[in-house]
This record gives structure tokens, sequence and C-alpha cells, in this order.
């Protein structure tokens, strides 16, 4: 049985330490991402995120969505040097 390719994005947001999941608000910010950034793999950027948040602390005050869609722009932009 497959999981609907959002329910494991949501899954990967819920697991990042420190986020302030909701659901709803979260579905919104996750189909935005995928409209403004549809060449990046937005799974495996959240995976990286974590993963890099796990050797970085976040400060206490970090807005994580917004820092989240840098950190997925910036991807893009990478993606795009790449392909030049």
């Amino acid at each position: 049985m497959s999981i609907d390719p959002m329910e494991r994005l949501l899954d990967k947001l819920e697991q990042i330490p420190g986020y302030p999941f909701n659901r709803s608000k979260d579905l919104d910010f996750l189909f935005e991402l995928m409209k403004d950034f549809h060449s990046v793999n937005i799974e495996e950027e959240l995976i990286r995120f974590r993963l890099w948040l796990s050797e970085c602390p976040p400060h206490p005050n970090l807005r994580y969505r917004l820092f989240l869609r840098r950190w997925v722009q910036n991807a893009a932009g990478r993606k795009t040097t790449q392909n030049q």
C-alpha cells in the first residue's frame, strides 16, 4: 500500500525537531512550495533541512516556514546553476 505523496511530506515536516506543525497551514505551505519551486524535490530538501538542523541547532526564535522557504529557494538556485 503506497502512501500519498503529500502525507509523506507532512510526515517529514512533523519529524523536524521544534517545527510548529499545523496540518492545515502546512498543507497550504507545501502546495505553495511545490508550485513555486516545481523543479525541486521537496521531500529530499525536507530531509536535508532536518539533518542540517540536527548539526546546527536553530535560534530559539527561528521562523521555520520562512527559513524552509529560503532553503528550498536556494536549492532551486543550485539546481539552475548545475543545469547550465
